[in-house]
């Protein structure tokens, strides 16, 4: 997520204001940089308990967000696109910077179709930690009442045999 650093050169008007395309797309990679590096931490926890579900539903919720960050900035060098076309075509920016766009913005859709795939992955992971849930909490009630009987049958039988002397 380098943009500001490759995307030099080019002007763009986001939203009615002219500024250069780097600065632009600045805050949204800012924010996926913040919200990678937890994903990073929540991914390294995994690793060492796999099977925990709070660190699943970070890491959903997480994916979440840097999906809307992604598609936020998808939609920025969306809007710029034929700005900058027509800056090209006018000899306004070079080939390399014209480049550098069209790589930031393939990458950017490349990234954001891959956490939708990695959302989805992470959603089927939460919805079978859920489903085993609801059924030990069916098994558990399911066997109260047999083992609660179990419980008052050893008592009875340990009374008996107190008072036959054992």
């Amino acid at each position: 997520m380098s943009s500001g650093k490759t995307i030099r050169g080019i002007t763009v008007e986001i939203d009615g204001s002219t500024t250069g395309l780097g600065k632009a797309l600045n805050e949204a990679n800012t924010k996926l940089k913040s919200t990678q590096s937890e994903l990073n931490k929540v991914d390294k926890a995994l690793k060492l308990d796999p099977n925990n579900i709070t660190l699943v539903k970070q890491k959903q919720e997480l994916l979440t967000k840097s999906i809307a960050d992604t598609s936020s900035k998808l939609e920025t060098l969306k809007q710029s696109q034929k700005q900058v076309e027509a800056q090209f075509k006018s000899g306004k920016i070079g080939e390399e910077a014209y480049r550098d766009f069209q790589r930031e913005l393939e990458t950017t859709k490349a990234k954001l179709s891959s956490l939708k795939d990695e959302k989805k992955s992470i959603f089927v992971i939460s919805t079978a930690f859920d489903n085993a849930k609801s059924k030990v909490s069916d098994f558990a009630a399911t066997v109260k009442k047999p083992v609660a009987a179990f419980g008052l049958v050893t008592n009875a039988a340990k009374k008996t045999l107190t008072a036959i002397g054992k």
